[in-house]
Order: C-alpha cells, then sequence, then structure tokens
C-alpha cells in the first residue's frame, strides 16, 4: 500500500472470486519491513537472546538493512495498539528461545518469499519494464 497498490484489496476481490481491476504500478524505491517477522527471521537462523536483542535494536534505531524502511504490520508510531502484538512476541522469543526458533523455522518461512519466488518476480518486472 505504502507503494501505491492496493494489493489487500486485489486479495480481498480474488478470494470472493471478484473480477480484478488492473492494478496500479507501485512507486520505485519504497522500502518496507514488518518487524515480527523479521524477528522470526532472526530466530529461526540464530535464536540466540543477544542477537534478537541486536535485531531489536537495528529495529529500533533503523539501521542496517532497516535503514529507510517503514513498518507495515505493527505501525506503532501512528497505531499505538499495534505495539500490543509486538511486545508479545518479543517477550515471548527472549523468555523461550528455543520454542521461538522451534516455531519460526516451522511457520514463519511459509509467509514469506523465497529467493527464487523474489527471482521470478524481479525478471517479469524487468521484462515488463523493458516491453514498455
Amino acid at each position: 500500500m505504502l507503494a501505491g497498490v492496493p494489493l489487500t484489496e486485489a486479495l480481498v476481490r480474488l478470494s470472493l472470486a471478484e473480477s480484478q481491476p488492473e492494478l496500479p504500478p507501485g512507486r520505485e524505491g519504497i522500502k518496507t519491513h514488518m518487524a515480527i517477522l523479521s524477528l522470526l527471521e532472526c530466530a529461526r537462523q540464530d535464536g540466540a537472546p543477544t542477537e534478537q536483542l541486536r535485531e531489536w535494536w537495528r529495529l529500533w534505531r533503523r539501521t542496517g538493512r532497516f535503514v529507510g524502511s517503514v513498518e507495515e504490520l505493527t505501525p506503532v508510531r501512528i497505531d499505538w495498539l499495534s505495539a500490543f502484538p509486538l511486545a508479545l512476541v518479543a517477550i515471548w522469543m527472549l523468555a523461550m528461545p528455543n520454542a521461538a526458533r522451534q516455531t519460526s523455522r516451522t511457520h514463519a518461512s511459509s509467509h514469506q518469499l523465497s529467493s527464487g519466488a523474489i527471482k521470478v518476480i524481479r525478471d517479469r518486472y524487468r521484462a515488463e519494464k523493458a516491453r514498455s
């Protein structure tokens, strides 16, 4: 949505078997992230509480891969209630790092694009851009 593409609306229409209007092209250069998924990925890769704290710090300070990025799922600055699920995930991950690691290995990757899928999307985007 931040890039100007109403993807959620399109997915709802698709699930209702409604006709799909053509989606507008997204604005380039928009960088977003989802803190919860970033933290679950951190737990999946390493799981150590110290690394999770570092990831929290990077998210909070918008450093590393989060430079210039905007939160999509839990935008606490404009929706303070979204802090609650974020805080629950944080507490759970720090209190039970092994459970967090196992859960993220089981579930988090199913919500993320694989590197192969990203390559297909990027290649199709470049091909479409070259045609226009």
